[in-house]
């Protein structure tokens, strides 16, 4: 019956201490050859491959003489009808050309050895596994000094443990695969424990001496002494303070000992080595088969005790060996990418691309595909150059982008003078709110100055356009105006504040923008917003020039700016936040580098707004900007009533901290306390604190007053008051 084909894990155990099958034992003995033994730089190494059965015969002993002609095998015979056939061979299934190894078997076996001298342990590990030729070529004992010479190729130091071969040892170092699983890719190995597996297997399999108690049953007395450890933990944590065990090797161990106990004989040792001399003296040549048993386990013994000991210098010379062997490949390997960086830069540059594009292939999408050890053949390049020039189009296009972003900005920067000249020449409200840089440089009669690179940029064009960008820059003036009055009349509607209906239908925005500016500019910002916004100088702030609202007279714009709540808000990060009313406003945040659009300015809260108008109406002054040197001249009147509740419960953590609780102040004063600390209250919390004139009577149902059923509403939602003695 034909042996059944090994799994993965019978694989990945082919060469550690786990025991063979039957099967198994049976082919490696049909592989050996006895007729040569070890001699001259043969291995000292007396260990087998599979520890646990064998003691002297190991992966190198070999089985009947090879120089003995093997039995010829009887040519079968039948005497039914199908034997008469012809059989056609068939094409076989398998990759590549049928025969193609016949030539390596037909090599002289000396020019093989030869060869296989220059090899590293890895490559001479899979040729012992080509076939049973060449296994049973370097399967033998006379082949160690064929291994030593491989394993001197790669400086990996001898092992002073009997207990691994060079095959195995071989393999322990350079393959990948689990020991326990068989699971490809198995980068933990434990040269003390002599195994390789992967983190599923060494989490569930190595365990220290409390666990390891309660997981092998009847574990024998000697087992332990006799167990190769580590003293590294699955976590990396607590190295050297505990020993593990790798469990299935225990185990078997464990049942290995107990089966010698087994043929041990009955009484001690010293009866034992009595007997054993009478026997010798009656007759010389005669041994008890009980006194070869007390033998056979205290050699075993003696052993895998001596073998625990060298395993653990092992360990640190295997160590120190990989770290040196990872710093030199790392170095190998940095060399090798560098080379293929140049041959691919090299490949690049004769198709027409810049040192600047190919310097990209380094963080690009395809860095993987460069940065690799592997040296660049045809074959190689021909796979990978497709996705490598589509990245190189692609960076090439972002290149010629950020070239042209520069020159543009270089033209800016030669046009700025002129803006500013201009901006000199203002004087009064008209100076104030002249529009910014963003905006001046995106008007149409502007931007052609800077936007094409054959522009005339003289003198002569710019007097001969200035004109058209006077009439553009009232235009704007105009807009931005526009703007400001339209933010403000929104929030005085749901404020409540005296806004005409007719006005409000005056100032609404047209469905679809009627000259936008920046249009030259956009056709190229489109391409990558990205480039063009780290490109300050040059990103614009884009304005309607036919967003004017003719209809608005001058009146009905004063009857707006000129209210006492119509005031805006400058939020800076290293500035405190600071009200201005426009025109004010615009040319604070123009000189400030701001855009001075009307998005860029925010307006008071509509519930603030509410708290100021009652004010006046309490107060008895119109709502009207003149009214703020009244307010200002009563002096310190005004309180800011439930402020300690809404700090309580505010989320602003520099607001809790920060705020100083107020207590009586100006009206100014009171005005910037409630836009710095309770910006949110009126946004978002409620009920928000409320700006109160102490020198007028409130009725006693205002939402803010301080009652009893207030105070229990606030401490019921988990608030602490900072007034609330209790």
């Amino acid at each position: 019956m034909p042996r059944q084909p090994r799994s993965s894990a019978h694989k990945a155990i082919k060469y550690t201490d786990v025991p063979l099958s039957s099967a198994d034992e049976a082919e490696d003995a049909e592989l050996s050859d006895a007729s040569e033994s070890a001699s001259g730089a043969s291995s000292s190494r007396k260990g087998g491959v599979h520890e646990m059965e064998e003691d002297e015969d190991s992966a190198w002993d070999q089985g009947d003489d090879a120089d003995e002609e093997p039995v010829r095998k009887k040519a079968r015979t039948s005497t039914s009808s199908s034997s008469a056939k012809v059989k056609v061979p068939t094409k076989g299934k398998g990759k590549g050309r049928a025969g193609k190894l016949s030539a390596f078997l037909a090599m002289p076996l000396d020019i093989l050895v030869e060869i296989s001298r220059h090899l590293d342990p890895l490559s001479l590990l899979y040729m012992s596994r080509a076939n049973k030729m060449v296994r049973g070529v370097f399967a033998r004992r006379s082949a160690a000094p064929i291994w030593a010479a491989a394993r001197a190729n790669v400086d990996l130091p001898a092992l002073e443990a009997t207990d691994l071969s060079e095959m195995q040892l071989a393999s322990l170092v350079f393959e990948r695969n689990c020991h326990l699983c068989g699971r490809g890719r198995a980068s933990i190995v434990d040269y003390a424990l002599r195994v390789r597996w992967c983190k599923t297997c060494q989490r569930a399999n190595l365990d220290n001496l409390s666990r390891l108690r309660k997981k092998v049953d009847d574990m024998h007395p000697k087992t332990l002494q006799c167990s190769f450890f580590t003293n590294r933990s699955a976590t990396g944590r607590g190295w050297g303070k505990n020993s593990y065990y790798c469990t299935p090797h225990v185990e078997r161990l464990s049942a290995k000992l107990h089966e010698l106990d087994k043929q041990t004989p009955k009484g001690s040792v010293k009866e034992s080595k009595k007997r054993k001399a009478q026997v010798k003296v009656e007759d010389g040549n005669e041994v008890k088969a009980d006194e070869v048993a007390v033998n056979e386990l205290a050699a075993f013994v003696k052993q895998r005790r001596d073998n625990v000991e060298a395993a653990i210098k092992d360990d640190l010379a295997l160590v120190k060996w990989e770290r040196s062997s990872l710093s030199s490949r790392r170095e190998t390997n940095d060399a090798a990418r560098e080379l293929r960086r140049d041959a691919i830069t090299a490949r690049l540059l004769s198709l027409g691309y810049v040192e600047a594009d190919c310097r990209s292939l380094i963080w690009s999408s395809v860095s993987k595909l460069v940065d690799q050890p592997t040296p660049l053949t045809e074959t190689i390049w021909n796979r990978i150059s497709p996705k490598i020039i589509e990245a190189m189009e692609s960076e090439k296009a972002s290149r010629l982008y950020r070239e042209r972003l520069q020159q543009l900005g270089g033209r800016l920067a030669a046009l700025k003078p002129r803006y500013e000249a201009l901006l000199a020449l203002q004087v009064g409200e008209a100076q104030t709110t002249f529009p910014s840089w963003s905006i001046f440089h995106t008007l149409p009669s502007v931007e052609p100055f800077w936007f094409f690179e054959d522009a005339d940029s003289s003198d002569e064009a710019w007097d001969t356009t200035l004109p058209a960008i006077v009439d553009e820059v009232d235009l704007a003036r105009r807009v931005i105006k526009v703007g400001y009055a339209r933010k403000l009349v929104e929030v005085f509607v749901d404020a409540g504040a005296p806004v005409d209906a007719v006005l409000v239908k005056k100032l609404e925005a047209p469905a679809e923008p009627v000259q936008s500016t920046g249009v030259l500019f956009s056709t190229i910002e489109g391409e990558s917003a990205y480039y063009a916004y780290g490109q300050r100088n040059i990103r614009g702030a884009v304005v309607d020039l036919g967003d004017t609202a003719d209809a608005v007279t001058d009146a009905e714009f004063d009857s707006i700016f000129g209210q006492l709540v119509a005031s805006f808000t400058v939020v800076s990060y290293t500035r405190p936040i600071r009200r201005s009313h426009f025109p004010d406003v615009h040319g604070l945040l123009r000189d400030n580098g701001v855009s001075a659009v009307p998005d860029a300015a925010k307006v008071l809260p509509a519930t603030l707004i509410k708290q100021m108008l009652n004010v006046l109406k309490r107060a008895g002054l119109p709502n009207d900007r003149s009214s703020t040197a009244k307010l200002e001249a009563l002096g310190p009147v005004f309180a800011c009533h439930g402020c300690s509740e809404a700090l309580a419960r505010s989320s602003l953590v520099f607001a809790r901290m920060n705020a100083v609780q107020a207590q009586v102040l100006g009206w100014n004063q009171i005005v910037d306390h409630a836009v710095h600390l309770h910006t949110h209250d009126y946004s978002h919390y409620g009920p928000p604190p409320e700006i109160r004139l102490t020198t007028s009577t409130y009725p006693p149902d205002s939402p803010a007053d301080d009652s009893d059923a207030q105070r229990a509403l606030f401490l019921g939602k988990g608030f602490v008051l900072a007034d609330d003695s209790s």
